[in-house]
């Protein structure tokens, strides 16, 4: 029978291993919630665009992609990221 290495650690040995890879901790970027009136207009918008083919589509200059939250969390979050 095989013994079981057990090794120990603690959440500051972890998050300096992390930071000496590269990266850092960070509050999330904050992003609007869905409102229920923006809602409805991404609705409307989708279901007037339903038929578009491949050629309308490559008529649209698209541009940087946007973030939203449903349910906003008052959880104490913290993101880790490398550094640029």
């Amino acid at each position: 029978m095989m013994g079981h290495l057990q090794v120990s650690t603690s959440l500051g040995i972890v998050q300096r291993t992390v930071i000496n890879m590269g990266s850092q901790s960070r509050r999330p970027t904050l992003v609007p919630l869905l409102t229920a009136r923006y809602k409805a207009l991404l609705l409307s918008w989708a279901r007037q665009h339903y038929h578009w083919t491949v050629v309308d589509w490559k008529h649209v200059a698209w541009s940087d992609e946007s973030r939203f939250q449903l349910y906003r969390t008052y959880a104490r979050v913290r993101v880790w990221r490398r550094h640029h």
